[in-house]
């Protein structure tokens, strides 16, 4: 899972501030996200632990894909008359990083550290995905608590009543947001499509009758992004 990426390369950066207090160190736990936030169904977790000599820390990255995407793709497939075997539009990655381990005396040091390699190393695998799946990098900014990065995604659809192929971009986007809780960080990732596609199927006569077709395809999930991003910033943990 390259999220894993994400969390697994910053640890390192503990490491170094609390190698010298290590025997007065607990033990870090096995946090998760206790339940999934309605409509999204929890694909997965991959629960790690990278060890420094006597220091342990755990972490955990659960992915979730929103169900609703795969009712609306059928229902677009069944309305245009085309097949699409898209199942997952619209995904979602909560990382939890327990740092009990990490002595008090040092932990806004480290805090500061690990929020600089997470923002470093999210935008690096941002960046690889979008790679792989032919996005176009657009902008990057910052809403609220959010990074958001805005992409394209160079599309080909089938006209209206068989007029030739139409090339279309649907706007892609990905929103991170980090949360600390004391000495738990949680880093929510979102990716979603959100635009409106139109397909035109240009004039038709019939007899004196001249009609024109244009199909409007809505592909618009800021909605559901946010409320996972809201669900995860105040999600509840458990010990796995």
């Amino acid at each position: 899972m390259k999220a894993l990426k994400i969390i697994g390369a910053i640890l390192a950066v503990v490491v170094m501030f609390s190698i010298l207090t290590a025997a007065t160190m607990d033990e870090s736990r096995t946090l998760v996200p206790f339940a999934a936030p309605d409509r999204w169904s929890p694909k997965g977790t991959q629960v790690n632990i990278i060890s420094y000599g006597p220091i342990k820390v755990r972490y955990t990255v659960t992915e979730y894909s929103y169900t609703g995407f795969a009712r609306d793709i059928e229902n677009l497939s069944r309305l245009a008359g085309v097949g699409v075997s898209l199942k997952e539009g619209v995904v979602g990655y909560v990382a939890v990083v327990d740092l009990s381990s990490v002595p008090s005396t040092v932990l806004p040091l480290v805090r500061g550290k690990v929020e600089e390699e997470v923002d470093r190393l999210i935008e690096d695998e941002v960046f690889s995905m979008a790679g792989e799946l032919g996005l176009e990098p657009l902008e990057k900014y910052t809403s609220g608590e959010d990074i958001v990065w805005r992409f394209s995604f160079p599309l080909e659809l089938p006209g209206v009543l068989g007029e030739n192929t139409i090339k279309e971009e649907l706007p892609v986007y990905v929103r991170t947001r980090r949360v600390w809780h004391g000495k738990t960080l949680v880093v929510a990732l979102v990716a979603y499509p959100n635009g409106i596609l139109e397909v035109s199927g240009g004039k038709h006569s019939f007899g004196s009758l001249s009609v024109s077709i244009t199909a409007r395809i809505r592909l618009e999930y800021s909605d559901e992004a946010e409320d996972f991003l809201q669900w995860a910033s105040n999600v509840e943990l458990k010990e796995a």
